[in-house]
């Protein structure tokens, strides 16, 4: 994955042997033809950072007077100074200079998606490094605190040499990873190797490490803090000024589904620049796939259809899933293949990751006694029990401050936030629900008014109207439709589900009615793919077996497939990790052999 490497030596290091370490860590890196590196080497310490170098500063080191230097993975927006605002390259002189005068506490308002790496080499005690990141956790950055140095990357690969024999796997992460999907906390496949937390500010030195929270999702005002008439007339502005910030550049478009937070999108975008870019993918004829197309062409812009599953569709899932540490499950990897197609035409996507979170009410109403409700969790010989795993739940939720922040900061930011992860190697990602003022505004709206998606619903009608006849495709009608419409409509959709079956074997030509899109379970369970399922995980050298029972496995594969009643998510997260654990061992391998 395209990002930074570096470390901090505990024992006194020429920079000429800490140019030649990043080199060997770059080594490790994910690489592609047009990417290109920066490294940045003083006695003691040094960071590296490669990619395409999409965002505009990224590739670049910002050198202070003091020596002190900044280096990037990321962009800022909306940072003011002498009544101008800057966002990107421009910005991050102004941010080093406000880090300089005031410490980690300038970053807090800085709103953006990056990791900051900063190396102060005039310290009495040498070298320096302070980290810090977004408030959301939005890139990944992994670490490991060892005897002999302070080691990070964006990927796990340079940790894993760095570390060589003594990377073993994390048998506890993976448990979770099968039965939930991703982990908890800030845990990662290997042991002692710990992925970065949110809204921290982290200091390295010879003699130790030091973390703290600059912020918190308490610290966003109370619901209700918003109620007056003018409420979504605010809310406009502030999504007018999020959308400007991440729609500038050469080719920027977006993925468009049939739901609201990308028709939003949408809707501004074609008003701030006319050379809007669009790309869906799922199956013929699923209503994402029908209602995203007819979005496109109301709206007059170009579409990109990616179809699914396509060829050898496994093989792409657990390529691009590998690539970046195993992050995404190879159910949901459907951008496999798409994220080549898009680069093509892109060089930055904008995503509504997060919409019906931040402005509706997905997760809104959710206490500590319902965490376990609301993440995924699938049964099998090889899950955790289901009374082990609600009490690893528990006591991770309780340690939050709410159970919403800690969904936040688990599932949306270890799962759901996989697509950015996804992208960075060949394009970039910006996410506007995610703007700093346009989050805590909509914490501030009234419950009601997000448990209804009256913010959405009425944007949409107020400021797009063209956009809202289409139907919605979480209901099937037009957004705001009363509960008659909604009936109508699953009325005929159950009809046309007893029918189909029926028709099909006497020949009639009826497609199965796909909502989302895609039909991924169907895909998962076909022949070929059970085989090669079953022969990796049952082979005789499969490395899962260190972690897992050979017999439970068997059981689980037979229980999914045969009898199915295990989830096909356990055995492709079981095939996932299988994939990471051999992924981990060739780079054990590869560091010892140079």
């Amino acid at each position: 994955m395209a990002g930074l490497y570096g470390f901090l030596a505990r024992r006194a290091q020429p920079a000429a042997q800490v140019r030649d370490r990043l080199q060997w860590m770059r080594t490790f890196m994910t690489s592609r033809p047009a990417h290109r590196s920066v490294e940045h080497a003083v006695d003691g310490a040094g960071v590296g950072i490669t990619g395409p170098g999409v965002f505009d500063g990224t590739l670049a080191l910002h050198e202070a007077a003091s020596r002190r230097t900044l280096v990037v993975d990321g962009e800022a927006y909306h940072v003011a100074q002498d009544g101008h605002v800057y966002r990107g390259g421009a910005a991050w002189p102004i941010v080093h200079a406000r880090l300089i005068a005031r410490g980690a506490d300038a970053i807090a308002g800085v709103d953006g998606v990056y990791n900051i790496v900063e190396i102060d080499p005039c310290t009495p005690t040498g070298a320096h490094l302070s980290i810090l990141n977004d408030r959301y956790g939005s890139r990944r950055l992994y670490y490991a605190d060892l005897a002999d140095a302070f080691v990070f990357a964006s990927e796990m690969a340079p940790l894993v040499a760095w570390l060589g024999s003594a990377a073993t796997i994390d048998t506890d992460f993976v448990r979770e990873s099968i039965c939930f999907g991703s982990a908890f906390g800030d845990r990662t496949w290997i042991r002692g190797v710990s992925l970065f937390p949110p809204a921290t500010a982290m200091r390295v030195s010879r003699d130790g490490v030091t973390a703290r929270r600059y912020w918190q999702w308490s610290d966003v005002p109370p619901p209700g803090t918003h109620a007056g008439a003018d409420r979504f007339d605010a809310l406009y502005e502030l999504w007018q000024r999020a959308m400007r910030a991440r729609t500038v550049g050469r080719r920027v478009g977006q993925q468009l589904s049939g739901g609201l937070d990308s028709r939003l999108i949408l809707g501004e975008a074609i008003r701030q620049r006319p050379d809007w870019m669009t790309a869906t993918y799922g199956e013929p004829g699923s209503d994402d796939v029908r209602f995203a197309k007819r979005c496109a062409e109301t709206a007059g812009v170009p579409w990109l259809f990616w179809e699914l599953p396509g060829d050898d569709w496994l093989a792409r899932r657990l390529a691009l899933s590998v690539e970046h540490d195993g992050i995404v499950d190879l159910v949901n990897a459907h951008h496999a293949g798409l994220v080549a197609a898009l680069g093509e035409v892109m060089d930055v996507e904008v995503s509504g990751y997060l919409g019906d979170v931040v402005t509706g009410g997905t997760g809104l109403d959710l206490t500590a006694d319902t965490a376990m409700d609301h993440m995924p969790y699938w049964p099998s010989p090889i899950s955790l029990a289901p009374a082990e795993a609600r009490a690893r739940l528990d006591a991770s939720v309780r340690g939050a401050p709410s159970a919403w922040a800690w969904m936040m900061e688990n599932k949306r930011r270890r799962a759901t936030n996989a697509w950015p992860h996804l992208a960075v190697n060949d394009l970039e990602v910006r996410k506007p629900f995610m703007d700093y003022a346009l989050v805590e505004y909509c914490a501030g709206l009234p419950l009601d008014d997000r448990r209804t998606r009256r913010p959405q619903i009425e944007m949409l009608g107020r400021r797009y109207a063209a956009l809202a006849p289409v139907p919605w495709q979480k209901t099937g009608v037009r957004p705001g439709a009363g509960p008659l419409a909604r009936a109508a409509i699953k009325g005929v959709r159950l009809a046309w589900r007893t029918v189909q079956p029926a028709a099909s074997r006497v020949g009639i030509p009826m497609r199965p009615w796909v909502r989302n899109a895609c039909r991924v379970d169907a895909w998962c369970t076909a022949p070929p793919i059970r085989r090669a399922l079953t022969d990796c995980l049952t082979d005789r050298a499969a490395l899962v077996a260190d972690c897992f029972d050979r017999g439970a496995i068997e059981r689980t594969l037979a229980l999914a497939f045969d009898r199915h009643e295990v989830a096909i998510e356990i055995p492709m997260n079981l095939y996932r990790a299988e994939h990471m654990c051999q992924r981990f061992r060739d780079v054990r391998r590869a560091a010892a052999s140079q």
